[in-house]
């Protein structure tokens, strides 16, 4: 039993190392090219979810917070707006987009 739970562990808590290694150098390549912009917030605001409790003894509730924030900037002569607010993964959803060039 208690071999057991050693493996168990142990293979949770090398997963758990394995993951976080591979976010902290993803991270780090993501942000390797980054290059400083001056943007502009055009859009901010606070969004509350709330959460009740499922145990069904308390009416407890959790309420959680999160940013809801929308910029512009420029980049080599052209416009983008945005809303994420840390790198996105290579391939993954980007929440930028070229603006319309404005004559």
């Amino acid at each position: 039993m208690k071999m057991t739970l050693i493996v168990v562990f142990g293979t949770i808590s090398l997963a758990m190392l394995v993951f976080g290694a591979y976010e902290y150098f993803m991270q780090r390549r993501l942000t390797a090219g980054a290059h400083e912009v001056q943007a502009t917030i055009t859009e901010s605001n606070i969004s509350i979810s709330r959460d009740l409790s499922t145990d069904g003894t308390s009416d407890a509730s959790t309420f959680s917070y999160s940013p809801v924030v929308k910029f512009s900037y420029e980049l080599a002569g052209k416009q983008y707006q945005g809303t994420l607010l840390r790198p996105s993964s290579p391939g993954g959803c980007t929440t930028h987009r070229r603006l319309p060039r404005m004559n």
